[in-house]
C-alpha cells in the first residue's frame, strides 16, 4: 500500500478547523466538545470531506443516480451538527441515510428506467431488501464477493440498529427534551457512536472504491491517503491489489 501523504490531509485540517470555528460562533457550550465527541466530529468531517473527492472524480458523468452520492455528502454534513447539540437520535436519522444513499446509488446507476419512474411514481421505490440483495449479487464485486458481503453485512447490521432509535421502538431509545435548552448538552456515548459510523464509513467506502475501480486505481497519493483513513486493513490490501 503506498505511503501516506500529507497534502489534501493538510487541506482537511484546514477544512475541519473552519468547521470547528463556524460552530463556536453559533456559541455552542464547549463541554460539548470533549475529546471523545470532538473525535467523533472529526470523523464525521473527515468522511464528508472524502465524499466530495468522490463526487469531484465523477464530474463528467451524466447518470442521474449521482444525486446519491450528493445526498450522501448533504447527510454526512448533517451528523457534525447533531454531534455539536448532543443530538443522538438525529445523527443515527443521518448515519442510517447514508446507508440507504449508498445502496440506492449503487443500485439506480445500473437501472436509470427504474430511477425515471421513480420521479414519476415516488410510491415505486426499490426495498431496502432488494437494495440489499442487489449489491450482493452485483457483478461488478464478483472477484470480491466475500469481502463485499462482510462490508454488506456491516451496513446491514447498523442500519437494523440504527432504526430502533430512528422509530424509537423502545422507551430505552427515546430522546426526550422537555424545552429547546435540553436540545444542547453534551453528547453521550461518543466513543460508541463512533465505532458505529466508522464501520458505516469503511463499508461504505470500500463499496465506492470497488465500484469505481477505475477511479480508485488512478487515485494519486494525496487523494489515496485521503480514502484511505476510511478502510480497514484488509480492504486496503485488496484495493491495493486491483487490477
Amino acid at each position: 500500500m503506498v505511503s501516506l501523504s500529507q497534502a489534501l490531509l493538510r487541506e482537511q485540517e484546514v477544512d475541519f478547523k473552519k468547521c470547528i470555528d463556524y460552530y463556536n460562533q453559533l456559541k455552542l457550550d464547549n463541554s460539548n466538545f470533549s475529546p471523545e465527541t470532538t473525535a467523533l466530529f472529526r470523523r464525521a468531517h473527515g468522511f464528508a470531506f472524502t465524499l466530495g473527492l468522490w463526487i469531484t472524480k465523477l464530474e463528467g458523468n451524466q447518470n442521474p443516480a449521482k444525486i446519491y452520492l450528493n445526498q450522501m455528502l448533504s447527510d454526512a454534513i448533517q451528523v457534525m451538527p447533531t454531534v455539536a447539540l448532543g443530538d443522538k437520535r438525529g445523527l443515527r436519522l443521518y448515519a442510517r441515510a447514508q446507508i440507504e444513499d449508498a445502496l440506492k446509488y449503487v443500485f439506480y446507476c445500473d437501472h436509470p428506467v427504474e430511477f425515471e419512474l421513480l420521479q414519476l411514481e415516488p410510491k415505486s421505490h426499490t426495498t431496502m431488501d432488494e437494495l440489499f440483495e442487489w449489491a450482493k449479487r452485483h457483478p461488478i464485486f464478483k472477484l470480491e464477493r466475500d469481502s463485499v458481503e462482510l462490508a454488506l453485512g456491516v451496513l446491514a447490521s447498523a442500519y437494523a440498529e440504527l432504526s430502533l432509535t430512528v422509530h424509537a421502538t423502545t422507551v430505552k431509545e427515546l430522546e426526550l427534551s422537555t424545552a429547546v435548552s435540553s436540545l444542547h448538552r453534551p453528547f453521550k456515548d461518543a466513543v460508541s457512536e463512533l465505532a458505529k459510523l466508522q464501520g458505516i464509513f469503511e463499508s461504505v467506502t470500500f463499496l465506492l472504491a470497488l465500484f469505481h475501480r477505475e477511479i480508485m486505481k488512478n487515485l494519486d497519493l494525496n487523494e489515496r491517503a485521503l480514502v484511505s483513513q476510511f478502510l480497514s486493513t484488509p480492504q486496503k490490501k485488496i484495493l491495493s491489489g486491483l487490477k
